[in-house]
């Protein structure tokens, strides 16, 4: 696991080689002249606001898509970006625009194919900071998995990658350990678990396999005292509602101990698919940890492609997916 503290000596060793867990970037939480969370919560409050900070990039927009974030949930999105800054240069900007307008607090995204990119984006959006995988395919080729975070209620306090790459898991999933506190909320810790698991259906066993080693990850963890509320987000590449894919996910959503709430399950089975014109292959599922915060609540899919023009073409073949977690009062 790699202390915070030591997060900072990292990303100046690794930033060399150019594979970074953390990066540092400015903001400027005022830049939006909309009246965006933070500044709800600040309003509300009575927190201090962080002082200004120039980015170097114009303020993103907020009035792109219609806002689904609010003061008193914690919004989550996973969301594959196909090949983040490596078919799309010019990707970072609307991205985003797209987050500010949603006005979400934390964003699983996979894909990323350009650390440059990567870097833009989170400099991009003021509110936020990012940690990104460090693994690597080759020096130069790489499908990473990043976590976006809003930086002034989420605090990262671990990071680590688990089995940093194997046959089963090419691309090893990210763990990212959170503090959230505010000023009008009780605090709360969770581990967020970013994952994008092998495609097509060659990668059915390998899928199998995966899932099973993270069930286990998961209930060692928690029957060894440590954290209990956890988050498995991203690309799945897998179907849940065939017999195949009940099968592949049976860990999940035939535990017969009540470990788990796969959030998407519902939505699997409605429309919009989370893979544009496949299936819903996109997940987010929940520990029982978190159970009294979320209840029965079900994520769902954003239909980003038709509020955005040529969004299939300049920012994925995938819809993002969403979940709302209640925060409980002071």
């Amino acid at each position: 696991m790699v202390h915070p503290r030591l997060l900072s000596l990292a990303f100046a060793a690794l930033a060399l080689g150019g594979c970074d867990l953390l990066r540092d970037s400015p903001g400027d939480p005022s830049a939006d002249a909309s009246p965006g969370k933070d500044a709800a919560v600040d309003a509300a409050t009575g927190c201090p606001a962080g002082p200004p900070v120039e980015t170097g990039y114009p303020p993103p927009r907020s009035d792109l898509v219609k806002r689904i974030g609010g003061p008193d949930t914690l919004d989550i999105v996973a969301w594959n970006v196909r090949n983040l800054g490596a078919e799309n240069k010019q990707i970072a900007a609307p991205l985003a625009d797209v987050i500010t307008s949603l006005d979400l607090d934390l964003i699983a995204i996979e894909e990323v194919a350009s650390i440059d990119a990567w870097n833009e984006l989170v400099a991009r959006l003021p509110e936020h900071e990012g940690v990104l995988s460090s693994h690597v395919y080759s020096p130069t080729n790489y499908q990473k998995v990043g976590v976006l975070y809003r930086k002034s209620t989420l605090e990262v306090v671990d990071v680590d990658l688990l089995r940093d790459r194997s046959y089963e898991s090419p691309r090893p999933p990210l763990v990212v350990s959170f503090r959230y506190q505010d000023c009008a909320h009780a605090a709360m810790t969770f581990d967020v678990i970013g994952l994008h698991l092998k495609a097509l259906d060659e990668g059915i066993e390998r899928r199998r396999t995966a899932i099973s080693d993270l069930d286990k990850h998961v209930r060692a963890q928690i029957d060894g005292g440590g954290e209990d509320e956890i988050i498995l987000l991203g690309d799945f590449n897998q179907e849940i509602v065939s017999e195949v894919g009940k099968g592949v996910m049976a860990p999940m959503l035939a535990d017969a101990d009540g470990m788990y709430d796969v959030r998407t399950l519902a939505a699997s089975t409605s429309t919009p698919p989370s893979y544009i014109g496949r299936e819903t292959i996109d997940h987010l599922v929940t520990t029982r940890g978190l159970a009294a915060e979320a209840g029965a609540a079900s994520a769902s899919i954003l239909g980003l492609d038709s509020q955005i023009a040529g969004y299939r073409t300049s920012i994925s073949d995938h819809r993002p997916v969403f979940f709302a977690i209640p925060l409980a009062p002071r």
